[in-house]
């Protein structure tokens, strides 16, 4: 099953946030450009090498479609060793998503878009008015290896990603993951784990009133936890009595809140940017005593998917039995 979840994982970095769309007929003339990336989950970043012949007076980024674009003014260099490159930076959000409009660099514009998938191109104009449109092409990765993935992490539950066309054809695509409640802080004590979170994506007033749920994997034995709320935010502290069929033999429980009504939500840590989360995302063994003097060794951890369990099993009980 590791293998397994490893080869899933691998798969999903090399083609998740691409975009299969059929070939359009602006796809060509195209250019690939010398960089091209979405740094913070809304930093556009790209450098295109002027084609050879060509002796632009400005230059632009063409984002959508080119009858409603979204156009980002590109800057013009000569480039060390010659020739001349094409060069810009914007903050694009998602059209509905800000709460607060963070103050930018100077020169840097912020471009609000509609969820959807957005086609890259840029557009050349010379000193006589005259216009080259070129698709840009997606280029090679930042890197194949390293601590973290150019997958872009933002917290307020939006996406912004570049992805790839069938033919090959850079698109930018934003929009909303799904509904989730997120890990902020797993704490620890003698009888019993407290897990704070939020929700993401999913209406607060909806949820509120949920509760945690604990699953047992072997028998599908569940017991639920009642949940603190503020606002969007929850708490819940697992106690030795709400871990259901605890015996000496090591169990596995998944956490998911749920709420009547309502599709449960699975509890995951936080969003992040790591290539390998399980290096980094690791909680220590704990020993927890229950009211009726029941001891149980615990070990939350985060799946390869990234849902929070928990991994226990008994180890003495009342009277010192073992």
């Amino acid at each position: 099953m590791r293998n397994g979840y490893a080869r899933l994982r691998s798969a999903r970095e090399r083609w998740g946030s691409r975009v299969q769309l059929l070939p359009q007929p602006d796809d060509w003339p195209r250019l690939t450009p010398a960089h091209l990336s979405v740094l913070d989950g809304r930093t556009l970043n790209v450098s295109v090498a002027v084609p050879s012949g060509l002796t632009p007076s400005t230059a632009v980024l063409v984002l959508g479609d080119r009858t409603t674009p979204a156009v980002v003014p590109l800057r013009l260099r000569k480039a060390e060793g010659g020739g001349v490159r094409a060069e810009g930076t914007a903050v694009v959000e998602l059209l509905d998503s800000l709460r607060e409009k963070s103050v930018l660099p100077a020169g840097v514009s912020r471009y609000l878009l509609g969820e959807g998938s957005w086609k890259a191109s840029v557009e050349f104009t010379d000193a006589a008015g005259g216009k080259r449109h070129f698709a840009l092409a997606t280029p090679p990765p930042l890197m194949q290896d390293g601590p973290t993935v150019p997958d872009p992490v933002r917290e307020d539950g939006t996406s912004c990603r570049l992805g790839t066309s069938a033919t090959g054809r850079a698109h930018l695509t934003i929009g909303r993951d799904g509904p989730g409640a997120e890990v902020e802080l797993v704490r620890f004590d003698w009888t019993g784990i407290t897990v704070r979170g939020r929700l993401v994506n999913a209406p607060a007033d909806a949820y509120a009133g949920g509760e945690v749920e604990l699953v047992r994997r072997t028998g599908r034995l569940t017991h639920t936890v009642p949940v603190r709320w503020d606002g969007e935010r929850f708490e819940a502290t697992v106690a030795v009595s709400d871990l259901p069929g605890v015996t000496p033999r090591e169990q596995v429980w998944d956490a998911r809140l749920c709420c009547s009504g309502l599709k449960p939500l699975k509890i995951s840590r936080k969003r992040h940017d790591l290539r390998v989360p399980r290096t980094v995302h690791r909680m220590p063994d704990r020993l927890l005593t229950g009211d009726d003097d029941r001891s149980v060794r615990i070990n939350p951890y985060y799946t390869p998917v990234g849902s929070l369990a928990l991994r226990g099993a008994l180890v003495a009980a009342a009277g010192g039995e073992k």
